[in-house]
């Protein structure tokens, strides 16, 4: 069995107990928004919303085996998005002048 089979296998074998990555994918998107050094403009943000979609309907048509990694890709953009809308949900006004 190579190496391929071998890793297809192992995601086959932990199908039910990957919920627990939930969270991860969100928290690893929420932390590229706030990790950017810069303000991502609105069509950015709903150019990476997009993506997240189309992700979350290429593991629909994916493989069994390899389907956990768009869904997770998908996660990453959910939470960067939510991040993106709670930051532009709290935002005050910002003082140019001292």
């Amino acid at each position: 069995m190579g190496l391929g089979q071998r890793i297809e296998h192992a995601l086959l074998f932990q199908r039910g107990s990957l919920f627990g990555w939930v969270p991860v994918g969100m928290a690893a998107g929420i932390a590229l928004f706030f990790g950017l050094r810069f303000e991502p403009t609105l069509a950015m943000i709903a150019g990476v919303g997009l993506g997240g979609l189309l992700f979350s309907m290429i593991s629909a048509k994916c493989r069994e085996s390899l389907s956990p990694f768009p869904v997770l890709l998908a996660l990453i953009a959910l939470g960067f998005v939510l991040a993106a809308w709670r930051a532009h949900s709290v935002a005050g006004p910002v003082v140019t002048w001292r």
